[in-house]
């Protein structure tokens, strides 16, 4: 049967640091809370008053004084199951119990309220850092159209729960299309917006990627090449890397700050990332890394794939510890991958003419104070459909992204440092400017540092991986491998 759809709605992104969340309004009366929108998960998670937050560096018998809680015996409609669940992310476990309550969009102008929507009320959790992380819960706006494949109690058994998501119930009940729209602009924004139903107004989708993942936003990544802005690469080199000598597939998902490969690929990439100069002097000289998703190239200028802080003091703590820890793996492995790589490390190239980059070299003036650090991690996993690469926000900044359940595509736009189209919901430009090539901004504000900053008086950290485990995509039996992440 098909649905008539008629409407779309739109929520604001609140953006601190490296991480981004909208409000949404849970229980009668509505209490409202931050959720990261992800598009690598699917159920609604939200954080419960009383929960206990821990992980490898600290226990607390609270979750701190950062986060927004939703308290249920304040709210008349809640239908607690006594059914708990187990979660699993890239980040860590989640415990919490099923319940179902009225949930609405909040901060946009259709509040879209949802009668009877299931979810996890989070009590036990153990994500690295999440005492310091603004944000209250997540809400997945993944591929599939119900919340969770089977309801885990305690990993004892299981049966089927197969309830609608969030954005299958927008459709249901108020005939809102399954489509979510992220357009966050350029990494000194601090507001962005969400879509759902249509794609972000006011912009220019110019790359339309297939959806290969039968459970996942995950598209072919076929290869990387580097090159001055505008250059365009006429085709992914074949033979490059380990991608090229075996099949990667990238992961779209709006719920990792950074951007993750294989060990081995990380590897090809040290000569590139190397060439930061950690005071950013030369960040204008850095090239842009065009990466190939779905066949097609998309450019990301240095400064969307550089980080740049206000100290190392500010990259430290917003980085967070998982990735420092990586970011010393890598320099003691691969500080000589330039002499020994199995494969031709990643070269820096200027409109196809290949050159070796002075490391720290281009003459620029370093901005007192500043840290510039990549925003690469590695972390290793292997897919049902080869190894897994995941794009994370340095792509969500520098396009828009439209992810269509309908059509199993992935849309993007171009967003220039100096649009203003993503700023909010209400954005007074927001129907008028669109977005166009890098080469149309003014080359006087391409060079500018961009801060990633935390929103005043309340910590940050990057979100690290939402790296679909066995848990949430399957069990092994007990001494057996483990099976390969199904996308």
């Amino acid at each position: 049967m098909s649905m008539n759809w008629t409407n779309a709605a739109c929520a604001n992104i609140d953006i601190s640091g490296m991480v981004h969340t909208i409000s949404v309004g849970v229980g009668t009366a509505s209490q409202n809370v931050r959720v990261l929108a992800d598009t690598g998960s699917w159920d609604l998670l939200v954080l419960a008053k009383g929960a206990a937050c821990h992980d490898s560096m600290r226990r607390s018998a609270s979750c701190g004084p950062f986060h927004k809680l939703f308290d249920p015996t304040q709210s008349s409609t809640v239908n607690h199951t006594g059914q708990f669940l187990l979660a699993s992310y890239g980040s860590g476990d989640i415990l919490g119990e099923k319940v179902a309550d009225s949930v609405q969009l909040a901060g946009g102008p259709n509040p879209f309220p949802i009668v009877n929507q299931s979810f996890m009320l989070m009590q036990v959790v153990e994500f690295e850092d999440f005492v310091v992380t603004p944000m209250d819960g997540i809400l997945g706006v993944g591929l599939k159209s119900y919340a969770r494949d089977d309801d885990y109690f305690f990993g004892l058994y299981s049966k089927p729960g197969r309830e609608p998501s969030l954005l299958s119930n927008l459709g249901g009940q108020h005939s809102v299309p399954p489509i979510a729209s992220f357009c966050l602009g350029a990494p000194a924004n601090r507001r962005g917006r969400l879509d759902f139903g249509r794609r972000t107004p006011g912009l220019s989708y110019t790359h339309h990627l297939t959806v290969i993942g039968e459970h996942t936003w995950s598209v072919n990544f076929t290869g990387m090449d580097t090159a001055k802005r505008g250059y365009k690469p006429a085709t992914p080199r074949v033979g490059f890397g380990s991608c090229a000598a075996q099949q990667c597939i990238a992961l779209i998902d709006s719920g990792t700050s950074l951007i993750v490969v294989p060990t081995v690929v990380m590897r090809e990439l040290t000569p590139l990332l190397s060439a930061v100069a950690p005071d950013c002097s030369n960040l204008n000289e850095l090239p842009s890394l065009h990466v190939a998703l779905g066949g097609q190239w998309v450019e990301l200028p240095a400064e969307y794939w550089v980080g740049v802080f206000s100290s190392r003091t500010a990259a430290v703590q917003q980085l967070g510890a998982r990735f420092w820890r990586r970011r010393a793996e890598r320099e003691q492995l691969f500080h000589d991958a330039d002499a020994d790589a199995p494969h031709a490390p990643i070269q820096l190239v200027d409109a196809g003419a290949q050159k070796t980059a002075d490391p720290f070299g281009g003459g620029g003036k370093a901005e007192p104070g500043l840290h510039c650090e990549p925003l690469f991690m590695h972390e290793d996993a292997r897919t049902d459909k080869g190894l897994l690469i995941i794009m994370g926000m340095p792509l969500f900044r520098a396009y828009a992204a439209s992810f269509s359940r309908g059509e199993k595509k992935i849309s993007l736009a171009r967003t220039p440092l100096s649009s203003s189209v993503c700023e909010t919901c209400g954005s007074p430009n927001g129907q008028q400017q669109a977005a166009g090539s890098l080469d149309s901004v003014p080359s006087a504000l391409q060079p500018q540092p961009i801060l990633l900053q935390p929103t005043p008086g309340i910590p940050s950290r990057a979100v690290m991986p939402s790296v679909p485990t066995q848990a949430r995509f399957g069990h092994s039996e007990e001494g057996s491998a483990p099976k390969l992440l199904q996308m």
